[in-house]
Formats: structure tokens, sequence, C-alpha cells
């Protein structure tokens, strides 16, 4: 939340470690996207396991971001 207000609009935002291995981390990126601060654009469950833990990730675009979109960033065309 606190780097929101200090990246653009339209910035790409990835989490890691999203699993349930870290239920806080789906929990907070599943808030992000519910209370309409992320776009979602893709979930990964690579199915690889290394040190007992998954490898999956998310990545998604701020749509709330605490400056103006970036008018050089495809992804943001149209926020």
């Amino acid at each position: 939340m606190n780097l929101a207000k200090l990246a653009k609009t339209g910035a790409v935002v990835l989490t890691d470690d999203y699993s349930y291995n870290f239920p806080d981390v789906k929990k907070g990126w599943q808030r992000f996207i519910s209370e309409g601060l992320v776009k979602e654009l893709a979930c990964i469950e690579s199915g690889v396991v290394s040190f007992g833990f998954a490898k999956n990730w998310c990545h998604g675009i701020l749509l709330k971001g605490g400056y103006p979109a970036d008018p050089d960033n495809p992804e943001a065309q149209g926020l």
C-alpha cells in the first residue's frame, strides 16, 4: 500500500510466493484485486518445487498509483 502511493498509475506490480505456503501473500494480492488497486494480468503456477516451496507468482497493473500514468507504458493505455 505504501509503495502504491509512490508509484505511477500503470506501474507493473509483481508478487512472488503466491502459494499455500504463504497465505498472507495470497490474501494481500487478492485484497489488491478486490479493492481495485491492481488489475491482475496473470498468475503463474509453475508446479516447480524448490526447497519444499512452490514457485508461483502473479503480475498486474497498478490502477490507483500516487502519480499519473506513464504515457510510454503500453500496458497502462486506457487507464
